[in-house]
């Protein structure tokens, strides 16, 4: 993947775009497209390069802005540190991000991991996973609920480590848990 980045700020792959997707709705674009419907090579990279640099101009001053280092930490919270993917259940498979701090799972909006139309998920709570970047360690937290929280085929009462890989049940809802940061990889 080559990742570019437009005037406005937008990232996008120029392997698969020759211009950024996000600000392609430029008039002089929409002509060109138009022009060369039936031909798709029609205008080069260069050409959509240069109308795009043209007509989607910054609308931010780029003046005295710091740019991000290797070595800042940029909204470290909103960093993905893994994922939980439905195996089973009425999300099946669909992937939820997992951020460092508290990661709270239940069906209410307000949770940070919202597995919507999952009756024998508990609306709030149903259980924490939780990430410590100094130790580099998954905690599972169970709450009280009807329906129980398990991890690898054993019920958890207490807060539980969890590793790469693991399968983690809440109700009929079963995930998988994947694990980005680990002792190869860490933000």
């Amino acid at each position: 993947m080559n990742l570019q980045k437009c005037p406005n700020n937008h990232y996008y792959n120029s392997d698969k775009f020759p211009y950024c997707p996000h600000c392609s709705n430029s008039i002089r674009y929409k002509e060109i497209k138009k022009e060369n419907e039936n031909n798709p090579f029609a205008t080069s990279y260069e050409e959509m390069q240069n109308i795009h640099i043209k007509e989607c101009a910054p609308k931010v001053p780029t003046e005295n802005v710091t740019p991000l280092t290797a070595t800042s930490e940029p909204l470290f919270d909103k960093l993905t540190i893994g994922w939980l993917v439905c195996l089973t259940g009425v999300k099946r498979g669909r992937s939820y991000t997992i951020y460092p701090g508290d990661n709270h799972i239940g069906r209410n909006m307000n949770m940070n991991v919202c597995i919507k139309n999952e009756a024998t998920i508990s609306r709030e709570d149903h259980a924490i996973i939780h990430y410590n970047r100094h130790s580099n360690i998954f905690t599972l937290k169970p709450n009280i609920s009807s329906n129980p929280t398990i991890v690898n085929d054993e019920t958890i009462s207490e807060d539980t480590i969890i590793n790469d890989r693991d399968l983690i049940q809440l109700g009929e809802c079963q995930l998988l848990f994947v694990s980005l940061c680990n002792e190869h990889f860490n933000w």
